[in-house]
């Protein structure tokens, strides 16, 4: 993920960067085996590790279970609310098709999505 050009891997490794203790020599582990799920995600083997980043659809797609508490914390989308009093507007761009992408802007209360956008 470091050398990723992936604007949500460089966001990812920008947010770590302020937990590291010695800014000076920071050390990451190798992702080996790095794989883009064009539109759900990544997979990489960290520290001999599965390395699972990825949406909603292709976690149940792989057998894996959300937790309850992560579906409701996920559903009051209590950030999009914080961003909106602050004047800052949220814009959902997706891969999904667009009555996936409504029925996500209409749970977390975004009013603009743009639906179908391939990764390029």
């Amino acid at each position: 993920m470091v050398n990723s050009e992936h604007p949500l891997a460089k966001a990812i490794i920008e947010y770590a960067k302020k937990f590291s203790e010695d800014k000076e020599h920071q050390t990451w582990a190798e992702a080996r085996e790095f794989m883009a799920i064009s539109g759900h995600g990544v997979k990489a083997i960290v520290n001999n590790k599965d390395i699972l980043i990825e949406n909603k659809s292709l976690m149940l797609n792989q057998g894996i279970t959300i937790p309850v508490e992560a579906e409701k914390l996920l559903s009051k989308a209590e950030v999009i609310s914080i961003l909106k009093s602050m004047n800052v507007e949220s814009i959902i761009v997706t891969g999904d098709n667009k009555g996936t992408a409504n029925s996500i802007v209409e749970q977390v209360g975004i009013e603009t999505v743009i639906a179908e956008a391939k990764p390029e």
